[in-house]
């Protein structure tokens, strides 16, 4: 009576299990056949003097492109780290910083910053940035407001596919 009994719902499952495994094996000379018979990549030719394999760069024939004319002006929000504030009716209000990055340099980013400081009644200043050059901070989201004064007629009137609003 050393015999335990095995219920027959889980005998039927195990065979219903092998049911779903493939039956075939691939031996390592199938595998290494049909890597062989690869078709060949067109990035590499083999020239007819040397018989070495050579690099084919498709961006060789390309022409140099003016990355001034091309460049964004980027308007992004982000949430910072801080403590966010508790507003009157009990809820948290995260503290957010609006950046402006690829101002081109014939506006004058300080004046810039002093309207809106005075205007949005909000902090701001300009942090030097390694890839962006000067960066214009402002406090509080105003991602809209911003893209209104550099598209806008009374502000300074770039076209919207330069300026690129994130978030």
């Amino acid at each position: 009576m050393s015999q335990l009994s095995v219920p027959k719902d889980n005998v039927l499952r195990a065979k219903t299990r092998n049911k779903n495994k493939p039956k075939f094996k691939r031996n390592k000379n199938q595998v290494q056949n049909q890597i062989t018979q690869l078709p060949e990549t067109p990035y590499l030719e083999i020239s007819p003097e040397t018989d070495e394999p050579q690099s084919f760069d498709p961006f060789a024939e390309a022409e140099e492109v003016d990355l001034k004319q091309a460049k964004q002006i980027h308007v992004r929000a982000q949430q910072t780290q801080v403590r966010a504030k508790i507003g009157k009716d009990g809820k948290r209000k995260p503290h957010w910083v609006t950046t402006i990055q690829g101002l081109p340099e014939k506006f004058e980013k300080k004046k810039i910053v002093q309207h809106f400081k005075k205007a949005l009644a909000c902090a701001g200043n300009i942090v030097a940035d390694e890839t962006w050059g000067e960066v214009i901070q402002l406090q509080g989201d105003y991602r809209d407001v911003f893209f209104k004064f550099l598209t806008g007629k009374p502000g300074l009137e770039l076209s919207e596919s330069v300026v690129m609003v994130h978030g």
